[in-house]
C-alpha cells in the first residue's frame, strides 16, 4: 500500500511546511505588531491628553490673572481712555492666547501620531540606554 516518496515530492511537501511555518511567523509578527501599535496608541493618547490639560489649565489660569489684575489696577486710573485702552488691550491678550492655544492643540491632534511618536521613540532609546 505504501509507496515510497520521490524526490520531487519531498522537496515540495517541504516547502509546504516551510511556506506553512512563514505564514504562521508572519501572523505571529503581525499580532504582536499590533499589540505594540496599539500601546503605542495608547501611550500617544495618554501624552496628547496630559498636554491638553496643560494647555487649557495655562488658558485658565491666564484668563484668572489677567482678570485679577484689571479688577486690582483699574480703579487707580482715573482717565476713561486709558481705562478702556487697558481692558481692551487685556481683552486683546486673553483672545489671541486662547486661540493660539486652541490651534495649538488643533494642530496637536491632527498630528499626534507623528509628534508624540517621536518624542516616545526617544524617550525608549534614552531609557534603553541608562
Amino acid at each position: 500500500d505504501s509507496q515510497l516518496a520521490g524526490p520531487d515530492q519531498v522537496r515540495s511537501e517541504t516547502n509546504a511546511t516551510r511556506k506553512g511555518t512563514h505564514r504562521l511567523m508572519t501572523v505571529e509578527s503581525g499580532i504582536a505588531t499590533a499589540r505594540r501599535e496599539r500601546a503605542l496608541g495608547t501611550r500617544i493618547d495618554s501624552m496628547f491628553s496630559r498636554d491638553r490639560v496643560w494647555a487649557w489649565g495655562f488658558v485658565v489660569v491666564l484668563w484668572a490673572v489677567v482678570t485679577y489684575v484689571a479688577f486690582a489696577t483699574i480703579g487707580m486710573v482715573e482717565d476713561g481712555a486709558v481705562k478702556a485702552a487697558i481692558l481692551i488691550s487685556g481683552a486683546l491678550v486673553l483672545l489671541f492666547n486662547t486661540a493660539s492655544i486652541a490651534a495649538m492643540v488643533r494642530h496637536y491632534s491632527h498630528d499626534k501620531d507623528f509628534i508624540y511618536g517621536l518624542d516616545i521613540r526617544h524617550l525608549d532609546e534614552r531609557r534603553e540606554r541608562k
